[in-house]
């Protein structure tokens, strides 16, 4: 279809039949097009405060009414042959009558609606058609459009933390091969505190064998489509351990201080036997108790390197041991929120008013299933969904019955 021209008043139906209604010439409504809009606030005077106390609610659109007359004659366009009202599909409105029938059945199936006029777009519904038959050739109409927006791009569905298999798996295995190297850079570095070493070194391993069942259990979510749920079910369980153990290495590192990590325990402990309490005497130097606890320090003291050798270390396998618990954490509730309901395509809560057609139209790939999704989600006697709503998208919309829908859609055609 062609481009209409700028000047045309076009209608565009965004859900069900999805019809586009083009008026030009003299099919046009009557200028001036006036448009009008507010800011929604509320206001609050504090005693004693001079100044009120604002809450800004947002813009909104006040209602358009737009009105006009048809005439058989005028519906062709004299300058051009073409007619002057045309739709997209079904029967064309080449009389006043067809044309007062066509925007009167737009108004009863409540479709969202684009219109454009001389540049200005807004989003809304026909919510009122009226018209004054003169003559059967001639038609006087009033349309109040009421609007929820200006076409501005509609915020999409928010939904629950995703589960990326393979974001996860290489994840777990990048901070894996960090703990493995952090562990690698302190060989040769001590010559004691080997169980210390000893245990990180066991739960690292640990680790590796957890990382590769996470990876085992992805491999049979993607391998069993029929039941995902029990793989999932693995998964988060595996995940759990991997939390625990990277704690595990984590505590580790808390509970034993630097020193003891590199060995030098004994070094501390000894200078302590050596200084003592600030309140016992000195031993004089040559006194033969002097002398006597000279042999207690025959290990060296550690140096400045010693001590920055331990911070490395402590950064080298705390930091990837914190970023794998926080990975495998945040990845477990992705899976245990999808596994919740798994019956459900999506849930959300709406940010901006939406209709369920529409709604019905992304998910169902139709429309005209909105009113089971409202019915499934407690909403009936229309399709408006306010900003806020929980909406749930089940997988399998229930029959209603054909009793149960004209129930549900009462009010709404």
């Amino acid at each position: 279809m062609a481009n209409p021209p700028a000047s045309s008043f076009v209608v565009v139906e965004l859900t069900g039949d999805q019809r586009t209604i083009t008026l030009s010439a003299r099919a046009l409504p009557y200028r001036p097009l006036k448009l009008s809009g507010s800011q929604r606030a509320e206001f609050t005077a504090y005693p004693g405060s001079p100044i009120l106390s604002a809450q800004i609610m947002g813009a909104k659109e006040e209602p358009t009414v737009i009105t006009g007359m048809w005439k058989d004659r005028y519906l062709i366009d004299g300058s051009t042959g073409q007619p002057a009202a045309t739709v997209s599909s079904g029967t064309q409105p080449t009389t006043a009558f067809l044309l007062g029938q066509l925007f009167d059945d737009v108004r009863r199936k409540g479709q969202a609606l684009q219109v454009t006029w001389n540049g200005y777009k807004r989003i809304g519904f026909l919510t009122m058609f009226e018209i004054e038959v003169l003559y059967q050739t001639d038609i006087r109409f009033s349309m109040t459009y009421t609007w929820i927006s200006q076409g501005e791009p509609d915020v999409g569905p928010s939904f629950g933390p995703q589960f990326d298999q393979q974001t996860t798996q290489s994840a777990l295995a990048g901070f894996l091969t960090q703990l493995q190297n952090g562990l690698n850079s302190l060989q040769g570095q001590v010559s004691t505190a080997q169980d210390q070493i000893d245990g990180l070194t066991a739960n690292i391993n640990k680790v590796d064998s957890l990382v590769s069942q996470v990876g085992d259990a992805i491999t049979q979510t993607i391998n069993v489509a029929n039941s995902p749920a029990v793989a999932a079910q693995n998964i988060a369980a595996t995940l759990g351990n991997v939390i625990t153990t990277a704690q595990d290495i984590s505590d580790q590192l808390q509970a034993s201080p630097v020193t003891a990590v590199l060995g030098f325990g004994v070094v501390a402990a000894a200078t302590a036997a050596h200084v003592g309490p600030s309140t016992s005497p000195v031993n004089p130097v040559g006194s033969a108790s002097s002398q006597n606890a000279l042999p207690a320090f025959q290990a060296p003291l550690p140096t400045l390197g010693d001590f920055l050798i331990a911070a490395v270390f402590k950064r080298s396998v705390g930091l990837p041991a914190r970023n794998m618990r926080y990975a495998a954490a945040e990845s477990r509730v992705a899976i245990l929120s999808q596994q919740t309901a798994p019956d459900l395509v999506a849930s959300f809560k709406t940010r901006v008013a939406q209709d369920l057609r529409t709604i019905s139209a992304t998910y169902y790939g139709t429309p005209n299933d909105w009113r089971q999704l409202g019915a499934y989600n407690g909403i009936k006697g229309t399709s408006y969904v306010p900003p806020g709503t929980l909406i749930n998208v089940p997988r399998t919309l229930p029959d209603l019955g054909n009793q149960a829908i004209a129930n549900s859609a009462a009010g709404n055609s």
